[in-house]
């Protein structure tokens, strides 16, 4: 069998194994993630005090709504965007005063 020959048919095989593979690692990650995070940080973090801090929502979904704060923001109607997007009117000037 040629070199040629070889790489076609390793490539034909890639395509058919690919998917499982991808699916397989997917579930080792799935079982060990936790088990291995607890370790790491229990060798790591022994008898200390950790704090996690999850946001409530994904870093692009405050990018998108402080800029349609800003993109709403017309200097006098800062109360209204603080009711409307549940914030603070002193964290309505902060995000207006970070333009990007």
């Amino acid at each position: 069998m040629s070199e040629y020959m070889i790489r076609n048919l390793a490539t034909a095989c890639a395509a058919e194994i690919g998917p499982h593979v991808d699916q397989a690692v997917s579930e080792v990650v799935r079982q060990r993630l936790p088990a291995t995070i607890e370790k790491i940080l229990r060798r790591d973090y022994a008898g200390e005090t950790l704090r996690l801090y999850v946001p409530k929502k994904p870093v692009s979904a405050r990018r998108d709504r402080d800029e349609a704060i800003r993109l709403q923001y017309t200097g006098h109607n800062v109360k209204a965007l603080s009711s409307k997007f549940g914030l603070s009117q002193s964290m309505i000037f902060k995000i207006v005063s970070l333009k990007k």
